[in-house]
């Protein structure tokens, strides 16, 4: 059951299409996060340990199926083409292109997510990286979150690229 604090945050990702959920580690980002898009076909990026625990809490908060991304690409290729509800869970790894990998960001626009909650979303902190250039695409997803419990850094830059 979700705390008085989040309740009240999950009113207000529900009426904003894009929101920055910067709480201090522990106080249930994830949970909040979940609740408010858990009716919505959602993107999860998040670092590559966290692909099943978020998995576990995508199915235990929204009871709806979730799709824990990893394996080879061709394996990658199929779920996501197979992703008709619920989440889809990828590393940043994987989401972003690179000099081997063309990405798969591509391929999951094609499958018109409704929503999209960036973990750990200091990670595209610099605006030059490839994680950065990643994300940006995803702005193109209507509702979108990013969630950090890592202390706000002293450059400006520095938020700037996460919102």
């Amino acid at each position: 059951m979700l705390r008085d604090y989040q309740k009240e945050d999950v009113d207000f990702i529900k009426n904003h299409d894009a929101v920055g959920v910067f709480n201090q580690q522990r106080t249930g980002k994830t949970p909040t996060a979940i609740s408010a898009v858990k009716d919505l076909k959602t993107l999860v990026v998040c670092p590559a340990s966290m692909i099943i625990p978020w998995a576990s809490e995508w199915e235990t908060w929204a009871n709806t199926p979730a799709i824990p991304l990893y394996g080879t690409k061709s394996s990658k290729e199929k779920l996501i083409n197979n992703w008709t509800n619920g989440a889809l869970i990828i590393s940043y790894d994987s989401l972003k292109a690179t000099k081997r990998s063309d990405g798969l960001i591509d391929l999951i626009l094609a499958q018109n997510p409704q929503a999209v909650i960036l973990d750990e979303a200091h990670r595209i902190k610099d605006h030059k990286s490839a994680n950065f250039k990643a994300a940006k695409k995803l702005t193109k997803i209507k509702k979108r979150l990013a969630l950090t419990g890592t202390p706000a850094p002293g450059k400006p830059e520095d938020i700037f690229g996460i919102l």
